[in-house]
């Protein structure tokens, strides 16, 4: 990145490079050698001067005072509120789509003064007369190809661009760990990262599973030293306060590096390499259901009902999204106008894919993005799907490609080569099965009743994490986990069930007291969440 001067001349090297770049007026050029997940700024006597990386994986927020002067600008939407002093004034708006979609449509933030500034743009504020100026550039967008790529083709570009990302990450760095789940992409980040300094590959743990047991076995077939990271029975229960207050209220955070920096691992490397957003950016994460029903391969009967029958259109939000109804109509109307109108947007540079592009770009807002953040808070951490030329890749996979994951697959295969023999922990297959091999495991699983034991572990004092993956149940860490029920008891005594009470329908307005075994529980999640931001900000002082 910008030549090799961090090589040549250390971290201080690099970062004199960068000022001269940003001072001399060549920050619409600056971009184009730099990647991965960054926010630049330059400060000077008139002004100050903000360049964003691509797909807004690092958010920069602007607060705003009365007279709409910008006041400050930072990466922490609390802490530049704050700062301006408006954390009482709540969005109400956005803390309701906060609550359906787990995002917020872009720009707007939870509060009235506070937007997050454009990706891939370089912006600047300067000072005349009392008064701030403001304008930017976009350098980049991620626009969509007139004629798809074929997929050989483009199967090719992914893996010259993973190769490149993993060439970049490691340059001027000698001790480089990854984060290793049991499944395809982190196994695909250990593959290219093992011939460029790797030491070690961590896998978060709070109960041994069939996880930690896939990944003990991936490391010792790639011939990496392999560490359990060891996590407290209740680390779920408290890791929402502790990712909130890292790195704001803003977005979804279940932030697993916290356990690297309790085990004091940290300091151990140069740079941990996770492989977060492949989902997203490569498959089909956020694809609204109707358009993955359009997609979906049929059987010779369910092609001669659609002949025969009208059918129901399926409903177009994606399979994140918990039900509108759960908002008061108002709310739930200014949600819906909020967000056709972001859809349009960005139908502009994406007409086909608009929809599901609704759902990560920026990708600041897509609900996963808060480990990401939290671990660059944290430790030197870095993402191999954020770089440069995947992104350029990502943007021109076709629908049908990524519906299936096909691209992503044979290319992952190619990387990874033996170790994708391994079985995925995620789908008791080999990770180089494709989707019809997992079907029908997963077909036999159900079959033969035992669905059940394949995804969960035997009983323990703590439910939440007697799961065979690294993260907890979602449902029973709403019933059982004592810090999620004291945080509902927070609450219900504060004013913030007041203001909840007031964005929720009247069949909904129970959510707040108590949560139900059949219930969302990620919509649940997000309104204990929202509670507690909301507690935090009306206690403020302006």
């Amino acid at each position: 990145m910008i030549g090799i001067s961090h090589e040549n001349s250390g971290e201080n090297g690099f970062c004199r490079e960068l000022a001269q770049s940003l001072e001399h007026d060549l920050a619409t050029e600056l971009p184009a050698s730099i990647t991965g997940m960054f926010a630049l700024a330059m400060f000077q006597s008139d002004g100050f001067r903000v360049v964003t990386d691509m797909l807004g994986s690092q958010p920069v927020y602007k607060a705003e005072n009365a007279s709409k002067d910008v006041v400050c600008v930072g990466t922490n939407a609390d802490l530049v509120t704050a700062i301006v002093g408006h954390r009482r004034e709540l969005d109400l708006v956005s803390i309701g789509e906060f609550l359906v979609y787990d995002q917020i449509s872009f720009p707007f933030t939870t509060y009235q003064r506070t937007t997050e500034i454009d990706p891939a743009s370089v912006h600047q504020w300067h000072c005349k007369s009392g008064r701030t100026i403001a304008s930017s550039n976009a350098y980049w967008q991620p626009s969509e190809p007139t004629i798809w790529p074929s997929r050989d083709d483009i199967a090719d570009e992914l893996e010259s661009a993973l190769r490149s990302a993993a060439e970049e990450i490691a340059r001027g760095t000698h001790r480089i760990a990854v984060t290793l789940s049991g499944g395809r992409d982190s196994r695909t980040v250990l593959a290219l990262m093992r011939a460029k300094g790797l030491e070690a590959a961590l896998t978060y743990c709070t109960r041994e599973n069939r996880e930690t047991e896939v990944a003990t076995q991936v490391a010792r077939v790639a011939g990496v030293r392999h560490l359990l990271v060891r996590r407290d029975p209740h680390f779920y229960g408290n890791v929402l306060e502790r990712t909130m207050a890292l790195i704001g209220s803003e977005v979804r955070g279940e932030a697993h590096g916290f356990a690297v920096a309790d085990a004091h691992l940290a300091e151990h490397f140069d740079v941990i390499v996770g492989g977060y957003l492949s989902d997203t950016l490569l498959k089909d994460h956020f694809m609204p259901l109707a358009q993955r029903e359009r997609l979906r391969k049929k059987s010779l009967r369910e092609r001669m009902i659609s002949v025969f029958r009208a059918q129901t259109r399926p409903p177009t939000s994606t399979r994140w999204a918990a039900s509108r109804d759960m908002l008061c109509p108002d709310i739930r109307d200014q949600v819906e106008s909020r967000r056709q109108k972001r859809l349009i947007q960005i139908a502009d540079i994406r007409p086909q894919s608009s929809e599901e592009w609704q759902g990560f770009w920026p990708i600041s807002r897509q609900h996963d993005v808060g480990s990401a953040l939290a671990n660059s808070r944290l430790f030197c951490a870095d993402e191999l799907f954020y770089f440069r030329r995947v992104l350029e890749v990502a943007t021109r996979i076709s629908p049908e490609d990524r519906y299936s994951g096909t691209v992503a697959h044979l290319t992952f295969n190619r990387l990874c080569g033996p170790l994708n023999a391994l079985i995925n922990a995620n789908t008791g297959v080999a990770a180089s099965a494709d989707n019809g091999e997992e079907g029908r495991f997963f077909k036999k699983l159900r079959r033969t009743g035992r669905l059940d034991e394949f995804r969960s572990l035997p009983v323990s004092d703590a439910p939440w994490n007697d799961v065979q993956h690294s993260w907890a149940d979602p449902v029973k860490l709403l019933l059982h986990s004592p810090d999620w029920q004291r945080y509902r008891e927070e609450i219900i005594r504060s004013n913030a069930n007041d203001v909840l009470r007031s964005i929720l329908s009247a069949k909904s307005r129970d959510m707040v007291t108590r949560f139900e075994p059949d219930g969302d529980p990620r919509a649940s999640m997000a309104l204990i969440q929202a509670g507690l931001h909301i507690k935090g900000s009306l206690a403020a002082t302006a």
